[in-house]
Formats: structure tokens, sequence, C-alpha cells
């Protein structure tokens, strides 16, 4: 079995509450996509904290931006993929079968949270035990030669890449 080791866990200098980590994200995005796909349609506050009351803890800067900005957009840039809101805790408890029927094991799976899933053969995720307002976070594809886990990368990083900007 591959064990991973998903590196220290550590904290970026601190920002303040109303800091936007995914500002120059989303301007690329209004300049490139929003003709195509309009604004994006986003979660409420109320439906964020839901999900840190369910999970027990509050979820990095950086993502509750993302959801708040596009967690309910289904129709746009990101759709074919389990992205949003409705499907992230489904998300979360698929990643240790994903990862176990490929033989990699990671410490700590209680404390993974997958942000990210596609057709069941593709992943990402982040330790919600991180302090980090952009959290580090890990991709897993089955099928890859290596078929290794990539990361770690920021979950802005990430976003970045998939959305083509």
């Amino acid at each position: 079995m591959k064990s991973v080791t998903l590196g220290s866990i550590y904290s970026l200098s601190p920002m303040s509450k109303d800091a936007m980590h995914l500002t120059s994200i989303k301007n690329s995005y209004s300049k490139r996509y929003a003709s195509e796909f309009g604004e994006p349609r986003g979660c409420s506050e109320r439906d964020v904290t839901i999900l840190e009351q369910s999970l027990g803890r509050r979820l990095p800067a950086a993502y509750r931006e993302y959801l708040l900005w596009m967690g309910n957009d289904k129709h746009g840039r990101l759709k074919g993929s389990d992205w949003f809101l409705s499907d992230v805790l489904e998300n979360t408890a698929a990643l240790p079968e994903l990862l176990s029927e490929n033989e990699i094991s990671i410490d700590q799976l209680d404390d993974l949270f997958c942000f990210f899933m596609h057709q069941g053969y593709m992943a990402a995720w982040f330790d919600l035990s991180q302090t980090s307002d952009d959290p580090e976070c890990f991709f897993f594809s089955e099928g890859n030669d290596a078929e290794e886990v990539e990361g770690p990368k920021m979950f802005s990083d990430f976003l970045k890449k998939e959305l083509g900007l």
C-alpha cells in the first residue's frame, strides 16, 4: 500500500477576516467567462454556516469565499464535476474508498474534506485541521502512470487552474 505524507501543516501570515483571497481570480473570470456563463451563483452565508456546523469546524477563508461566489453555479464553467455545496459531503464520504481502491494510505482521513470529485475517479481535498486561510490541497486521478497524489498546491491555485485562468 502506498503511504502519502501530506507535508507539514502550517499557517500563512494572519489576514483580516475581510480579506479577499480570490479577487484576482474573480476579476479574470468576469473578463473571460461572464459573457458566456453569466455571473456565478454563490451560496448564502447561511448555507455555508450550516455546512460548517455539520462538519463541526469553520472552513478555510479562501474556500468559504469560493462557496459564497460560485458554490451553487452548476451550469457555469465548472459544470460536469462535483464542486458545489450540495456535493461536498458525498465527495468527502467517497474519498476514502477511492484512495483505498488505489492502495493509497493517508493518515487522519477524518480530517480530509473533498471539495472536488469528477466521475468517481478524480478527487481534490484539503485537511480541515490546517490553519491556513488558503489551504494546501491535494489531487488524485486514477489512470495516471504513477497513480500518485499530487500536491501540495494552495486551494486558490487549484481553482485558478481548473477555471482555465
